[in-house]
This record gives structure tokens, C-alpha cells and sequence, in this order.
């Protein structure tokens, strides 16, 4: 890491450090297996050990570094069976939620969503992969907010948190972006339409990229996966009869 950071005094410096590390890391900064020094870090960010140890624990609890004791913290490796999984949640909950809001759609959403949309095709015209997932999450959460549920978005952030690095892997491919800006599209379209059949199918399609990403990524960056994944046993929840 050769950056250096600059800490607010108006906030907690060991959250401040969790979302500077989280990004950093799913972003693919810092690769799967990077060994993380809490010495190193407490430079450069001008402080003490302890938020940089705390900062660890809170993001070892949402499975992007691993503690080893007596060997060091080190980002961990994708988890693809758990991708997969969160890939499983995510459709039975954005189905629900795209089939609640169907026929109750209000104009106020749809003028949101189509404004994300023209946001992510500015994005993806200068291949900011930073803005143009920032707005990935805000659309889809346009459309969880209109069901007025809100544990629905804390769930499915959840769920998202553990996909990251693997949808930053897929935007290495500059035709990705099309292919997802072509899908929230055509979801809106479906919704405002009432086709609620195109909506899920397309819903389904968009969150089931993952599988090719995954397949892909283990074939260019095996060091980044935790070893012997079991793709087809997950895949089998989403094909099953």
C-alpha cells in the first residue's frame, strides 16, 4: 500500500479505517491474500495500533480479511460457493420485491431509476468502475425503498457486500457495462409495463452474470479464490426442477 489517508476528527477513526480498507479491498486494491500490517497502516494513517485492530475485526466479521494469530491479518481469498449463495438470496428477495412493487410503481421512482440509468451510462463511458457500481447499488435500491420494508435493503447490502470484489472482476471486461445498463432498463420497462414474468426472467439473468464472472475470474486469477469450489452444487439451486 503506498498510499496515505487522511482521518476526520469528526468520526470514529476505527470506523473511518474499516471503509477506507473495505473499499481498497473490494475493489481489488488489495488483492485476496495480501498480508495487512497493522504497523504499516498506523502510518499511514497517522494513528495508533488500536482503530487499525479494530478496523480488522470489523472486517473480519464481514469475511474480507482473515486473522491468523501469530502469523498476521491478510485479505481473504473470494469465497465463490458463498457468492453463489448470496447470488441465491439475492434473487428469491428481489423477485419478492420487484412482484410487490409492480403494479404500485410511482412516477417518482421510475424519474429516479431512469436518472440512475443516464448516471451509469456516464460512468461507464469513462469506465468508472467506482461510480458505476455506486450507482448499480442505488438503483436496485430505489426499487427495495418502494416496497417501504426496510430491513429488505439492509438484507440484500448484506448479501451485495459479499459479491463486491467479484463485480469489480466482471467490469475488467469494458462490454459488462452495457450488458448490465441493458438489464436495469429493460427491468424498468417490464415494471412499468406490468410484465411481471420479463421482470423476474430479467432479474434472474441480471444477478446470474455472476456465474460467468466466477467461472472466469478462477480461470484468470486463481490465486484469488479459496481452492476447490463447488460451482455446480450451487448451481443446481438455481436450475433445480
Amino acid at each position: 500500500m503506498s498510499k496515505s489517508y487522511e482521518i476526520s476528527l469528526q468520526r470514529s477513526s476505527s470506523e473511518q479505517v474499516f471503509e477506507i480498507l473495505r473499499q481498497e479491498i473490494t475493489q481489488l486494491h488489495l488483492e485476496p491474500g495480501y498480508r495487512l500490517s497493522e504497523n504499516e497502516l498506523a502510518k499511514k494513517f497517522q494513528l495508533s495500533r488500536s482503530p487499525i485492530r479494530e478496523a480488522f475485526i470489523k472486517l473480519s466479521a464481514v469475511g474480507l480479511v482473515e486473522i491468523r494469530p501469530q502469523r498476521g491479518t491478510f485479505v481473504s481469498l473470494i469465497d465463490a460457493n458463498q457468492v453463489l449463495e448470496a447470488v441465491f438470496v439475492r434473487e428469491a428477495l428481489e423477485t419478492m420485491v420487484l412482484g410487490k412493487i409492480i403494479n404500485v410503481i410511482s412516477e417518482a421512482t421510475i424519474n429516479e431509476c431512469h436518472s440512475i440509468i443516464q448516471e451509469q451510462q456516464a460512468a461507464a463511458a469513462s469506465a468508472d468502475c467506482k461510480a458505476f457500481t455506486e450507482k448499480d447499488d442505488h438503483f436496485h435500491k430505489i426499487l427495495y425503498d418502494a416496497t417501504g420494508i426496510q430491513r429488505v435493503n439492509t438484507v440484500i447490502r448484506g448479501e451485495k457486500s459479499i459479491m463486491d470484489r467479484v463485480r469489480y472482476l466482471s467490469l475488467q471486461d469494458p462490454q459488462r457495462f452495457q450488458v448490465l445498463i441493458d438489464h436495469h432498463q429493460a427491468i424498468l420497462e417490464f415494471l412499468i409495463l406490468g410484465n411481471l414474468p420479463k421482470v423476474i426472467q430479467t432479474i434472474k439473468d441480471h444477478l446470474r452474470l455472476a456465474f460467468c464472472t466466477l467461472e472466469q475470474g478462477i480461470q484468470d486469477h486463481p490465486n484469488y479464490f479459496k481452492p476447490d469450489p463447488d460451482i455446480d452444487r450451487i448451481r443446481s439451486l438455481f436450475y433445480r426442477s
